[in-house]
């Protein structure tokens, strides 16, 4: 039985640890994880917590003064929901991201000009092949070949985090829809205020975060195609 992503609503912990998203610019570190945007799930952002003083301000905006603690739990679980699926959103733009350059679609039409193969596996994708493959043969890393290219294998790979992915943003979903269900059935004005808090104090660093990661794989298959076109070429010592 698949487990079901857990979420811890304590909402009253002032500790709570979560990492702020960061900019990483170096498109050539070799660490990057696979998905660039490494926020838990199990979490809950800062910025929603009922600590933080805007976003109960936000709250109280459409509620009673007397609502129930109940109330607002539940419509503070509906902008974690909502900021899990957001950001479950961008993560699976860059894995389209990484299934374009792969199969080699990413580039623009001026590479067809000189016949080469297109296809380009991200440095993040072949890392977590070679993980999975080291404890498969527990070989170590000096025995594995880095530049090792199975293009069936790494789609597979980007595939199925693509559909884990999507899994997740239907679960998340079905939570979301429950409580809208309930406590949003005739005021649709809240779900668009948290919606719009959610974008603005939560997902929009991520989103520059994600377009820049999609920016530098881009960027590093444009210039393996160029460099591939010019090996094809087979220049000689004077070009």
């Amino acid at each position: 039985m698949n487990k079901r992503p857990r979420l811890s609503m304590t909402s009253d912990d002032h500790h709570t640890a979560i990492k702020k998203p960061k900019i990483n610019c170096d498109h050539n570190d070799k660490n990057d994880p696979y998905e660039e945007i490494d926020e838990s799930e199990n979490e809950i952002p800062k910025y929603l917590l009922l600590t933080n003083p805007l976003f109960i301000r936000m709250i109280q905006n459409f509620i009673d003064t007397t609502s129930s603690s109940p109330e607002i739990a539940e419509l503070q679980k509906f902008a974690v929901y909502m900021h899990h699926i957001k950001m479950l959103q961008l993560k699976k733009q860059i894995s389209l991201t990484y299934l374009l350059s792969g199969t080699g679609q990413l580039g623009s039409s001026e590479f067809e000009l000189v016949p080469v193969d297109r296809r380009v596996w991200p440095i993040q994708v072949k890392n977590v092949l070679i993980e999975q493959q080291k404890n498969l043969s527990s070989i170590t890393t000096m025995e594995i070949n880095h530049d090792q290219d199975d293009h069936a294998t790494c789609e597979t790979l980007v595939r199925q985090r693509s559909k884990e992915t999507d899994e997740k943003i239907d679960y998340y979903q079905n939570k979301l829809d429950e409580i809208k269900d309930h406590f949003m059935e005739s005021n649709s004005n809240i779900e668009i205020a948290i919606e719009h808090y959610v974008q603005q104090y939560g997902i929009q660093v991520l989103q520059l975060k994600s377009n820049l990661k999609k920016a530098l794989i881009k960027y590093d298959y444009d210039t393996e195609m160029l460099e591939r076109q010019y090996k094809q070429q087979k220049p000689n010592e004077y070009q």
